[in-house]
């Protein structure tokens, strides 16, 4: 694992609502890819009165987005699944695959320092979304205005996990300017 990886559990999605009477529940995802989720061996809620209780996938569907639809070994009831509701799933920081060259987790991104050109601070990455050409970061300005950033070599110069920087160059008009709403 890299030096990257910081230390601590780490959220990877939220118990929304049970799904039918067989103990399914709704969870939306922290991954731009959901499916990531089945990859992890060691999943965990915090209980509300403390401790963790350890959950197996036993399998998942899609529901649209970022969203998917979790079985989870042992949980097969409405009532039992009714008692996960609105928890936080977490995992190790270690038991996540490390990304291949080149890719991020959400996580690895949000909160990093967009930098133009000459080192000019445009703004916060808050989210990454995965789009069928490239991959978009959703930048917030100092101003409170939110842009895309497509991934894209020809904008994203560098990113630095480490400096927690990503330097970019981009086209005159992207980043909305004070006067525009």
């Amino acid at each position: 694992m890299n030096e990257n990886f910081e230390e601590g559990p780490l959220k990877v999605g939220k118990i929304l609502k049970t799904f039918g009477l067989k103990g399914e529940v709704k969870v939306l995802t922290e991954f731009d890819v959901p499916d990531e989720l089945l990859e992890i061996q060691h999943i965990f809620v915090e209980l509300p009165r403390g401790g963790k209780k350890y959950l197996e996938i036993e399998r998942t569907r899609s529901c649209g987005g970022r969203t998917l639809i979790v079985k989870f070994r042992g949980i097969d009831s409405i009532e039992m699944a009714e008692a996960l509701r609105g928890l936080e799933l977490f995992v190790k920081r270690e038991d996540l695959k490390e990304p291949a060259e080149g890719e991020y987790y959400i996580f690895q991104l949000v909160g990093l320092k967009v930098i133009g050109r000459e080192g000019r601070e445009i703004g916060v990455v808050i989210n990454a979304i995965k789009n069928p050409g490239h991959d978009l970061l959703e930048v917030e300005t100092r101003e409170s205005r939110v842009f895309m950033v497509p991934m894209v070599k020809e904008m994203v110069k560098k990113v630095d996990l480490e400096r927690k920087i990503i330097e970019v160059e981009l086209p005159p008009g992207l980043v909305p300017e004070k006067n525009e709403t």
